[in-house]
């Protein structure tokens, strides 16, 4: 795989969005704590925010694992 094709990649454009998603929900879940009341202290807007940023770093890992592992051939 060539580097700039990891561009269109559908895993790197997928981890691109999913990492902004996490951040966007880390942010509000600090800010802003709508359901620690319901949830009896958990703050399910961070906890999802770390998930889903984590989900979106492998996604993101993956293209660039696989185009070094190729260049070692």
């Amino acid at each position: 795989m060539r580097r700039s094709s990891i561009w269109l990649d559908l895993r790197f454009l997928t981890g691109v969005l999913f990492v902004i998603y996490g951040i966007m929900l880390m942010v509000y879940g600090v800010l802003f704590h709508p359901q620690t009341k319901i949830l009896t202290g958990w703050n399910i807007d961070w906890w999802w925010g770390i998930a889903t940023f984590a989900f979106g770093a492998l996604f993101l890992v993956a293209p660039l694992w696989r185009t070094r592992r190729e260049n070692r051939r």
